[in-house]
């Protein structure tokens, strides 16, 4: 199958690198500095840091995009998909996991998740919406998997915000994790991941790698589960299709998603490389994977499984 014409439809905002936002986030000392991207002046060839103060002004001064709605998820459970359908409305900024996120969450996490740093979270967020350039009208992120375990700061810092948890069969999830595993759940970052869903788990370093992964999916899974009632839309990976299309209707700003022919190329190609035709969720565990951890993980699955069912209508803005 060839892929159409690589260009945007007609009216597409700017990509996300011809935008101001951050791109680096980092502590110098006492100091906070935030790079940002592009440069204001281009002739610059050099980084432009943002103080964090100067940040604040700005974002309480100058026209910024609302943020419409933030996507947590599971992992693995087409999140990268769904952003890619929402980017296909012109009046969407839309963000996948931002590689500054992760340093945020990282500088700020002991306090984001004793309910200090909210004011923090929401600038730094809200910064990605800087400089809006025609059509553009909202702001949708889709945050990193471990954004689960700091809900309760996004929600006091977005208290009106919608947002949508995405979550997956475990099974699908841990093959995929265990075929291709993110950077961050290398075993040197264990302890670290540990910590932020479960100060309390110590027998992570001695798990097996299977075991480790699915251990990651059932406690997000469990903690999405513990603050279900933040979520106006929860979403089975197992009915994205519709879902999925339904929820980019539903954020998106002109009311109606572009051309067929757009949509459909989104969901027939892989959604980490359009290049590549989707094959199907073909990575399984056969049903006797692995273990105790793998029995938890399905559990917390089927619980949210039973909640999608009661939920009416299905989705909710």
């Amino acid at each position: 199958m060839t892929l159409p014409e690589k260009q945007p439809p007609a009216g597409r905002a700017a990509p996300a690198d011809e935008r101001e936002y951050p791109r680096d986030y980092r502590r110098l000392g006492a100091d906070i500095l935030v790079t940002m991207r592009p440069l204001p002046r281009p002739s610059l060839d050099r980084e432009c840091f943002q103080s964090w103060p100067g940040l604040a002004q700005r974002i309480g001064s100058e026209p910024v995009l609302p943020v419409a709605a933030l996507i947590f998820h599971c992992s693995r459970c087409g999140s990268t998909l769904l952003a890619r359908l929402l980017e296909l409305d012109p009046a969407l900024r839309v963000f996948s996991e931002p590689p500054a996120l992760p340093k945020f969450l990282a500088a700020h996490s002991a306090a984001l998740r004793r309910g200090a740093a909210v004011d923090e979270l929401r600038t730094f967020i809200q910064a990605f919406g800087l400089a809006p350039k025609p059509p553009e009208r909202r702001l949708i992120m889709k945050l990193t998997s471990r954004a689960v375990a700091y809900l309760p700061a996004f929600r006091a810092a977005f208290p009106g915000t919608p947002f949508v948890y995405l979550f997956r069969d475990p099974a699908g999830v841990v093959a995929s994790l265990d075929a291709n595993p993110p950077p961050f759940l290398r075993d040197d970052q264990r302890r670290e991941v540990a910590a932020e869903f479960d100060p309390h788990a110590a027998e992570v370093e001695s798990l097996g790698c299977t075991d480790w992964l699915a251990w990651y999916v059932d406690r997000n899974l469990r903690l999405a589960w513990r603050h279900r009632a933040e979520f106006g839309n929860a979403i089975d990976y197992a009915d994205h299709n519709n879902d999925y299309l339904d929820f980019a209707r539903r954020f998106a700003p002109t009311g109606q998603m572009p051309d067929p022919s757009w949509v459909a190329r989104v969901l027939n190609r892989h959604s980490k490389n359009p290049e590549l035709a989707f094959t199907g969720g073909a990575k399984t565990f056969a049903p006797d994977w692995p273990s105790a951890f793998a029995d938890a993980a399905n559990e917390a699955y089927r619980l949210w499984q039973g909640e999608t069912k009661k939920r009416s209508p299905r989705l909710r803005s």
